[in-house]
């Protein structure tokens, strides 16, 4: 009578279970590394823009700044000279990006004070002041990568308590 049905094969079903974990995994660490790095090329001009104020080659930040006909060098110097809004550059770090709308919103932390938030142009790569008032604090990546690590531990011991639970049962 029961001649047809097969015995459970317990290796095809860990790997089974395996495979989904994995996919599963694999999904989220591709989200992950998508929402990090979506960003990426205007975080780039951005860096190469305070890279050019560091060293103080004003005439290539302008050029990196694309600016419109109506800001003109002398107004750029005025903004972003060694007697600009920020001062001389020594040292910069961005901090977090978020786009918006057709830009993306950059925070870069400039000679350890506030943040300075820029606007990066998604189609052409073009600086400018932010838009809008930047809203709430910025998140810093490395509190990103600790809740992607929490998130992880957290699947891996579900994954680990389910095999152990399972095991156990088809010992005891």
């Amino acid at each position: 009578m029961f001649e047809h049905i097969q015995p459970i094969d317990l290796r095809a079903e860990r790997r089974k279970r395996r495979l989904i974990f994995s996919i599963a995994l694999s999904l989220l660490l591709a989200g992950y590394l998508y929402y990090e790095l979506k960003n990426i090329s205007e975080e780039r001009r951005a860096s190469q823009f305070f890279a050019a104020l560091q060293q103080e080659d004003y005439q290539e930040a302008y050029r990196i700044w694309q600016p419109t006909t109506s800001y003109h060098f002398d107004d750029f110097m005025e903004d972003w000279g060694r007697n600009g809004l920020q001062g001389p550059i020594h040292q910069y770090r961005i901090e977090d990006s978020r786009a918006r709308g057709s830009g993306v919103l950059v925070r870069i932390r400039v000679n350890d004070a506030e943040t300075t938030p820029l606007w990066v142009e998604k189609k052409d790569k073009r600086l400018s002041f932010p838009p809008m008032r930047p809203s709430g604090p910025p998140a810093s990546r490395g509190r990103r990568v600790l809740i992607a690590v929490i998130v992880f531990s957290l699947m891996l011991a579900a994954y680990l308590y389910y095999e152990f639970r399972t095991s156990a049962e088809k010992e005891g």
